[in-house]
């Protein structure tokens, strides 16, 4: 099963191929880059997966409403505060941050807001007409887990102009959306059914 994967575009991101060359990043986060020799040929990093508590969620939710597990979802720490970004705004960032942004500056990019991961939750839980528990798995929480993730993104909007336009509740609805089609793409049998 691959985990992620890297791609390249060689007409400024208007199509994208895989480009693997035996890679599997290994990370939770993005990465793009462009060719200095070629600027029109940039690659793009991503690990995909249930890695982030956003799909996890969803992918549960999904799985509750189809039948494949039953109404409880199963959670690490729900009170720690995260700064999400639908990734249809990342792309657009990384994209601006290559055209106007300072070689070699860093720059934050974010919302700019944080959200707990239980209200994050009861985003997703309110699209969903299924009645579904929460319940504390302990394989979940991670003791180095980092309670507020901010980004202060004020350089980057200078620099760029970039603004999110998906709104997080857009993003979530989305998200389970997605997950809601792998699951009925996927044909599996109900719980009890097996």
């Amino acid at each position: 099963m691959r985990r992620g994967g890297v791609v390249r575009s060689t007409d400024l991101g208007a199509t994208w191929q895989r480009f693997d060359r035996g890679v599997t990043p290994d990370s939770t986060t993005f990465g793009v880059a462009i060719n200095a020799r070629h600027p029109e040929q940039v690659y793009f990093c991503t690990r995909r997966g249930q890695v982030f508590a956003t799909s996890s969620f969803a992918k549960q939710i999904a799985e509750i409403e189809a039948g494949l597990r039953h109404p409880v979802i199963e959670a690490g720490d729900l009170d720690s505060r995260r700064d999400w970004t639908d990734t249809r705004d990342m792309v657009r960032a990384y994209w601006l941050a290559a055209e106007r942004g300072e070689p070699g500056e860093v720059y934050n990019v974010g919302q700019g807001t944080c959200i707990a991961v239980g209200d994050m939750l009861d985003i997703l839980l309110s699209h969903s007409n299924v009645q579904i528990a929460r319940e504390q798995d302990p394989s979940r929480m991670r003791p180095s887990d980092v309670r507020l993730l901010w980004a202060n993104v004020d350089k980057f909007k200078k620099a760029t102009g970039w603004e999110p336009m998906i709104p997080f509740e857009t993003t979530m609805a989305d998200l389970l959306g997605y997950w809601r089609e792998r699951v009925r793409v996927l044909g599996l049998q109900p719980v009890g059914a097996r």
